[in-house]
């Protein structure tokens, strides 16, 4: 039977185990007393530091984008500096009481804000976030004042991109915008290449030569270190020094500067004809010389400026909502028929073809029957028998009708081949489009049936399938008066921040067009007289002194019944008016200047589209004359214009 301990027998058994117990304790409150004497005397200084180090950021010097200029020096795109109001949700003590004050003092949405916010949780928590940009200096300041009690706000200072000709130079020129994740993993390999790598809140080139140029005009970021207090408040450079002396830094490289070939008070004259006149359209203007631009615009337009900051949703769906495409630069990225500016193509095929001479003659009566219908003239009583010469000078289109009869669409599309009409020009510029040229393969192979022997007389008056943009009918109209074809470029130097040239855009001819010399000598006079004789379509508008040549246009947006086809264009809604057309070039012996204007829903392209262009070549005479012309006053023509027979539809 076991014995029974007692409380005291216990006690001393377990006296012997309490004592190492004791000493485990004692050792390992002095390993902490020895780490604190460690951590706060031996390595204090240093640990201290450290901890303030943690409070060190490395910030991004963003580079100032290259400046863009034009042809003779004017500055076209400027930075200039910025007062942004950022959030750091890291340091938000109260978030909603914050918001509600900031959309108070900046008078911003407290939904947009909310927006903002939580577009950017993805990013880390201590990353300024832009809730406002291109603030005004007063409420700069009661943002500053306030500062203390909004935790996490601050003002940050950056170069904002300024575009100083607004709407003006908005499709050319483009805009900026913060980068997408798709445009980062895109663009990324290239720019990480040229030490320029791309990061969230970037901003790049949407559009436009911002696009184009984009790695070129973004420069070279820096990179600066900051220290933040403990609501997030970047400290003074002295306190920063006082602590931790000079902390090391990248300066930033400015872009590169482009100078375009553009004219800008061609450009202005250009803007103020559309904007003034309600107009809608598109014009360029272009040296058949070398290729550069001189002129590229395209209205509606668009505010760039304010497309580079944080656009409002309701403003952006507006808009892309607008039937007449304010997004689109109608001079590289729309198409349109391209109406009697086409009939000059006809006439240089039939031409060289040998199928008619310059002796060709026809009867109009004001319209012809072919297959099962009949095709109607633009004169509804007809031209009567008339010439080769007066029927380009009076654009009969009987005279184009059995031309097209006699050429067929394959003659056709070779010579338009040769003129560039059946690819993209080329431009400095993204996003263009091809146009459309069609050829009887073409349509057998796009839609599966043949081509059908009435589609040649659309073909032939610049309906039914042709599709051209500005930019193709201007250099049509340059091969035809030159015999030669340059790739158009907007694009005329690369220079450093210093003025240093880096590179030039050399001309680069793209199509040689050697026509007879009695083909050329007769396309030559004839489209001098659209626009010089008395029966011309654009006589209306000439300017003496010019010696413009070229030829206008309409085109119906729509096939119409034979009791409508001449009722008046003017009272038909806006978007069933018929487009106008302008195509011309001086002088028209040795031209210097061709210009495209396209006249969206104007009627006629001798009132709606011929003005403009006249008006463009007389302010580029009175500016830079013409080579080995004696500079003589140009008087503008233009006349009332008198009631014409009831019934006609005019060019």
């Amino acid at each position: 039977m076991a014995t029974k301990l007692s409380s005291r027998d216990e006690i001393r058994i377990y006296e012997e185990r309490y004592k190492y117990l004791y000493y485990a304790i004692a050792f390992f409150f002095t390993v902490i007393m020895l780490r604190l004497w460690y951590l706060q005397i031996y390595k204090g200084n240093e640990l201290y530091l450290y901890a303030e180090k943690n409070r060190i950021w490395q910030e991004k010097d963003r580079a100032p984008r290259g400046m863009i200029f034009d042809r003779n020096g004017k500055l076209l795109v400027d930075n200039k500096l910025s007062f942004d109001v950022v959030v750091r949700t890291q340091y938000l003590s109260d978030k909603n009481k914050t918001i509600q004050k900031l959309s108070k003092m900046l008078s911003v949405p407290v939904d947009d804000i909310e927006l903002k916010l939580a577009k950017a949780q993805n990013l880390p928590i201590f990353y300024p976030v832009i809730i406002a940009e291109d603030v005004d200096r007063d409420k700069v300041a009661m943002v500053e004042s306030n500062k203390l009690f909004m935790p996490g706000v601050d003002v940050f200072v950056r170069n904002k991109r300024t575009y100083l000709y607004g709407e003006a130079m908005a499709h050319l020129i483009g805009y900026i915008g913060e980068v997408s994740k798709p445009e980062m993993n895109k663009l990324n390999p290239l720019y990480d290449m040229n030490s320029k790598k791309l990061y969230m809140s970037d901003y790049v080139g949407k559009f436009g030569l911002e696009k184009m140029w984009d790695l070129e005009l973004r420069g070279m970021d820096g990179a600066r270190y900051v220290v933040v207090d403990a609501n997030g408040r970047m400290k003074s450079s002295d306190e920063v020094k006082a602590i931790f002396g000079d902390l090391p830094s990248m300066k930033s490289e400015p872009g590169l500067n482009l100078v375009l070939t553009i004219d800008s008070d061609l450009q202005e004259l250009a803007y103020k004809y559309f904007k003034d006149g309600n107009r809608k359209g598109a014009v360029i203007a272009l040296d058949p010389r070398n290729g550069e631009v001189l002129t590229m615009f395209s209205y509606p337009a668009f505010d760039p400026t304010v497309l580079s900051k944080n656009i409002s949703p309701g403003l952006l769906q507006e808009l892309m909502d607008s039937p007449f495409h304010p997004f689109y630069n109608k001079v590289i990225q729309n198409h349109y028929a391209p109406g009697s500016t086409f009939k000059p193509l006809i006439a240089l095929t039939a031409l060289e073809e040998d199928v008619v001479d310059e002796n060709f003659k026809t009867t109009c009566t004001g319209k012809l029957w072919f297959g099962n219908r009949y095709f109607h003239c633009h004169k509804k009583s007809g031209h009567g028998t008339i010439n080769f010469h007066d029927g380009i000078v009076k654009s009969c289109d009987t005279v184009f009708y059995r031309l097209g009869m006699k050429l067929g669409v394959d003659k056709v599309y070779k010579y338009a081949t040769r003129l560039g009409l059946s690819k993209k020009t080329g431009i400095d510029l993204p996003d263009e489009i091809s146009g459309l040229m069609p050829s009887s393969s073409w349509k057998l192979s796009r839609l599966g049936v043949r081509w059908m022997p009435g589609e040649d007389l659309s073909m032939a008056i610049g309906q039914g399938y042709d599709l051209l943009t500005p930019i193709q009918l201007a250099n049509m109209y340059a091969g035809i008066a030159t015999g030669t074809i340059y790739r158009p470029h907007v694009l005329k130097k690369i220079e450093s921040v210093d003025g240093t040239e880096l590179g030039s855009t050399e001309p680069e001819k793209i199509h040689s067009i050697d026509l007879k010399s009695s083909t050329k000598e007769f396309m030559l006079k004839a489209l001098w007289g659209v626009v010089n004789e008395q029966s011309g379509t654009a006589w209306w508008y000439r300017a003496e002194g010019l010696d413009i040549a070229g030829k206008t246009g309409t085109v119906q947006l729509a096939g119409i019944t034979e009791q409508d086809i001449y009722k008046k264009c003017e009272n038909l809604p806006e978007l069933k008016r018929y487009h106008g057309w302008f195509v011309g070039f001086a002088p028209y012996d040795k031209p210097e200047i061709v210009v495209a204007v396209i006249a969206e829903h104007s009627c006629h392209g001798s009132s709606g589209a011929a003005p403009l262009a006249r008006d463009i070549i007389k302010a580029y005479y009175d500016k830079y004359g013409f080579v080995g012309r004696k500079k003589v006053e140009v008087k503008e023509m233009k006349t009332s214009v008198q009631k014409t027979p009831q019934g006609d539809i005019y060019e």
